[in-house]
């Protein structure tokens, strides 16, 4: 694996985007209906920005260009004050370097509970309370067409939906992986792996 960082804080934070080095990607070619092989290096990806809570890198598919953002955003504990300035500076540097949100991959931890708000971006599968700051991050999927697939029935397999364990055992769903909504549309299925740690993140 080729492994890109973002860097950290005085040792907090900190986001990490793994490539495995020659491998195969299987991907739709929607103008000619038919699926390809891709052979992907790590020397096709350019970052092109990077700080302790993001890391921003692109690359080019059948000369589409892709976006993959990795990121670890504040938790609600931060204040919604703190959360929602992090979600409007991260919007201004998507429009900054111009990242378009129909081939946008956001890999994060979102540390925000979605579900039982239902709409086009979040289904209601393992549906959770959602709290105050991530009512602006569910109000910018639905305008800019951006989705949690593992939040949908029929999109994410039989493994556990939570994706975090907290030291008292209870089980909360923060962490997603966030694509375009017309995702949806094609064989787009999400799984959550187990680590075997006492506290996945």
């Amino acid at each position: 694996y080729y492994c890109t960082c973002s860097g950290c804080d005085n040792g907090n934070y900190g986001s990490e985007l793994w490539i495995k080095t020659a491998s195969t990607i299987r991907v739709y070619d929607s103008l000619h209906d038919n699926y390809e092989n891709i052979d992907i290096s790590p020397g096709q990806f350019i970052v092109v920005h990077r700080e302790p809570r993001i890391l921003l890198v692109t690359t080019e598919v059948l000369g589409c260009p892709v976006s993959l953002c990795v990121l670890h955003a504040p938790h609600q504990n931060h204040g919604t004050k703190a959360v929602k300035l992090f979600w409007s500076t991260f919007v201004q540097l998507l429009h900054l370097h111009q990242i378009k949100y129909e081939s946008l991959i956001i890999l994060g931890d979102f540390n925000q509970k979605f579900g039982f708000i239902v709409s086009t971006s979040v289904g209601d599968l393992y549906c959770q309370k959602q709290g105050p700051g991530a009512h602006c991050i569910h109000d910018w999927m639905v305008c800019n067409s951006m989705c949690f697939p593992s939040t949908f029935q029929g999109k994410h397999d039989s493994s556990p939906s939570h994706t975090y364990t907290h030291h008292t055992g209870s089980l909360h769903r923060i962490d997603y992986v966030c694509v375009p909504t017309a995702c949806l549309q094609y064989p787009c299925f999400t799984y959550t792996a187990d680590l075997a740690l006492s506290q996945c993140d």
